[in-house]
């Protein structure tokens, strides 16, 4: 992948090579601001499901309605800051995956493009239906009609991906053969004149 970002000579992928080149400081700043985004989105979301809107059944609407106007702005902000470090940070810590896999440092798992691609697409699946329940738009306002049942989708969802985020952190990502790694065994040969 390097040998084609330096093909390309497109800016913003140099920039990219730099970052995945970087220092570990770097990609831990991303972890940690991915999972805490994550805390924050999925929390958020799991409240409203598993205890605002249970606490409101017995209001009346009108009480419900405005609970819901007074905390709308608010939910919506949270869930569009949280959205966007889980996009910027995942994005940045799935390139430095695909650098580190393509630059021969990993190898990385059959499994793990089918695991990403899916968890990918759920996350946005996700960062929609959470974005509507908060907006304010006419789509907004059909999906919030129905916010029990989005919600609870959306903490289904926010579930199998956290599931899938532990799959693809235990899958075993070896280092490439032949690459220099302490504490690894070098194979050897019988042949004690080689």
């Amino acid at each position: 992948m390097n040998e084609l970002i330096a093909i390309i000579d497109w800016p913003p992928l140099a920039i990219l090579s730099q970052m995945t080149a970087g220092p570990d400081w770097l990609a831990t700043i991303s972890r940690v601001a991915h999972v805490l985004a994550g805390i924050v989105f999925l929390g958020g979301v799991i409240f409203w499901s598993w205890v605002l809107l249970p606490g409101t059944e017995t209001w009346s609407k009108d009480e419900s309605a405005k609970l819901f106007q007074s905390l709308r702005q608010p939910w919506a902000l949270v869930v569009m800051a949280s959205s966007f470090v889980l996009l910027v940070s995942g994005f940045y810590n799935y390139v430095r995956v695909i650098m580190l896999d393509s630059g021969g440092t990993t190898e990385l798992p059959k499994a793990y493009h089918p695991l990403i691609g899916t968890k990918i697409l759920l996350a946005l699946f996700l960062f929609c239906v959470v974005a509507l329940l908060a907006g304010r738009s006419a789509a907004a306002q059909k999906m919030q009609a129905r916010m029990s049942l989005w919600l609870k989708v959306a903490v289904l969802v926010g579930l199998v991906l956290v599931s899938i985020a532990g799959v693809l952190r235990m899958l075993d990502r070896s280092p490439s053969i032949g690459d220099d790694v302490p504490g690894a065994v070098a194979e050897t040969s019988d042949n004690p004149e080689t």
